[in-house]
C-alpha cells in the first residue's frame, strides 16, 4: 500500500463519477451511431436513455433503432454490471474490516 490510507469517502466520490462518465459515455455513443428509435435524437435523450438503462430501469419510450444499438446496450449492462459488482465488493469488504468503533 502506499503512504496514504484509501478514503472510502473519496472512493465513494470517485465510483460516483465514474458512474455519470460511463453515462455520458455511452449517450454519445447512442448519439453519434444513431441508434436511438425517436426520430431526431437530441443530447437530452441520448443521456435520459442511457442513464435508463445503466440503471436497468428500461422504461420503453426509446429503444435501439438497430442492431449497432441493441449491442450497445448489451455492452453497457455488461459494463454497468461488472461496476456495480466492484463497487459493492469493495465497500463490504472495507465494512468487514473497519475496527469497531469505541
Amino acid at each position: 500500500m502506499g503512504q496514504h490510507p484509501i478514503s472510502p469517502q473519496r472512493t465513494l466520490l470517485l465510483s460516483i463519477l465514474s458512474y455519470g462518465e460511463l453515462t455520458i459515455a455511452f449517450s454519445i455513443f447512442y448519439l453519434f451511431t444513431d441508434s436511438l428509435s425517436w426520430k431526431t435524437s437530441s443530447a437530452g435523450q441520448a443521456i435520459y436513455f442511457s442513464a435508463a438503462t445503466a440503471t436497468t430501469l428500461g422504461i420503453g419510450d426509446i429503444r435501439p433503432a438497430d442492431v449497432i444499438g441493441r449491442d450497445l446496450v448489451i455492452a453497457q449492462l455488461a459494463v454497468f454490471a461488472v461496476f456495480v459488482l466492484l463497487f459493492l465488493s469493495t465497500f463490504v469488504s472495507r465494512a468487514g474490516s473497519e475496527p469497531p468503533r469505541a
